[in-house]
């Protein structure tokens, strides 16, 4: 298995939920998906800050929610890349 670096399921998911998107950057898979979540986070966060009228916990528990459902996303693809590169 030369050459067929393993991806730790843990790290992907820790890296999509703190980054939304960064764990696909770090799997290799879907990688212009992540950018485009990173960039798309960057932007609401920036949006939401600059306003206050926005701050709502509402959109704060969105946040944590997509974040925790990103982030077991992120665990599974690396679990299909390693079982892919296993064989």
């Amino acid at each position: 298995m030369a050459g067929k670096k393993i991806k730790d399921p843990l790290i992907a998911a820790l890296l999509n939920f703190f980054l939304i998107g960064l764990g696909y950057l770090y799997v290799g898979k879907r990688v212009w998906f992540g950018i485009g979540l990173i960039v798309w986070n960057i932007l609401f966060t920036a949006i939401v800050l600059l306003n206050p009228g926005l701050d709502s916990p509402l959109i704060w528990l969105d946040s944590i929610a997509l974040s925790f459902l990103f982030a077991w996303d992120g665990w599974k693809t690396a679990e299909e890349v390693n079982k892919s590169k296993k064989r």
